[in-house]
């Protein structure tokens, strides 16, 4: 299968969940209490900034937030049914400091012609994109290229190791939508190296005891109170390596 074959592949299977993926994550309490984990520290990684780009927008559950918070965002994203929905919320809420593109996560060259380099304060891809895209080290290079210094990158990756998975005896695998298209599994030390030329600050795992979205356990009391014992680990090695996600804060 060639790039633009890849892509086009991409953008059909997240369009055809476009109209349900918001439903898909905030009403799956592993995957709801993850985004408030994951976006809660988007939120206090971005005070100060005024220009932000989101890598695999999807639908705008990052991208509103922070625009609501007075932030200017560029969103792009491979899927034009993902994007649409996030035309359609954009419209519905009078937002004017949203921009999209229908572009991978490798396509952001494109944006240091239109922004041109060291213009960025902030980037971010939460919710895997990073694992469904096949060329990490041209994003790497060009990301690098529109961020300023001291500019701030936050991916958040679907982890290859996950200590509930270790605890429970459940290998780590492919699921829901992502058993269809070429997706890989990514552990802290590959992603480390994807983007060698950042500094990086920290890295915080998500998921680490609690169980994670494809998990058959729906408890939301016990899925709080495992959340609320993980933040005293979260950012401990070796737990902050054995989220079923993890973020990692890179700085340029």
């Amino acid at each position: 299968m060639n790039e633009k074959t890849y892509y086009d592949e991409i953008d059909r299977i997240f369009t055809q969940i476009s109209s349900t993926y918001d439903s898909e994550i905030l009403l799956n309490k592993s995957s709801y209490v993850s985004y408030l984990i994951t976006i809660d520290y988007l939120l206090k990684n971005s005070k100060g900034v005024k220009l932000a780009l989101d890598i695999g927008c999807g639908t705008g559950l990052q991208a509103i937030p922070l625009a609501l918070n007075g932030i200017h965002v560029v969103a792009i994203d491979v899927s034009e049914g993902m994007l649409n929905v996030l035309k359609e919320k954009i419209k519905k809420l009078g937002i004017k400091n949203i921009e999209t593109y229908k572009l991978p996560a490798s396509g952001i060259e494109k944006l240091v012609e239109i922004y041109g380099e060291n213009t960025f304060d902030l980037a971010y891809s939460y919710f895997g994109p990073i694992n469904a895209e096949p060329n990490i080290e041209r994003l790497s290079f060009y990301l690098y290229k529109l961020l300023r210094n001291e500019g701030v990158f936050l991916v958040s990756v679907i982890n290859r190791w996950c200590l509930y998975d270790l605890i429970t005896l459940k290998p780590r695998k492919k699921f829901g939508i992502y058993k269809s298209i070429k997706f890989s599994l990514l552990n802290p030390l590959e992603i480390k190296n994807y983007f060698r030329n950042f500094k990086i600050e920290e890295i915080v795992g998500v998921g680490i005891i609690f169980p994670h979205r494809n998990s058959k356990i729906r408890n939301k009391k016990l899925i709080y109170r495992l959340a609320n014992i993980e933040i005293f680990i979260n950012k401990i090695f070796p737990f902050n390596y054995l989220g079923s996600d993890f973020i990692v804060k890179f700085v340029k």
